[in-house]
């Protein structure tokens, strides 16, 4: 995932509550680089669809 504009997403992911699966991984993903959890590799065998988000 491409977090070069993470105060972007920051701001945007601070007001906004996970409203669908791909959401929902998103917002997990960004909140394990945020809070440097990011040891562990997590694989989803399905892709995030765009028009989720």
């Amino acid at each position: 995932m491409d977090l070069a504009h993470v105060s972007k997403l920051k701001l945007i992911l601070e007001k906004a509550v996970p409203g669908n699966i791909s959401q929902k991984r998103v917002y997990d993903v960004y909140q394990k680089f945020i809070n440097n959890d990011n040891k562990e590799i997590t694989y989803y065998s399905d892709p995030i669809n765009p028009n989720d988000l």
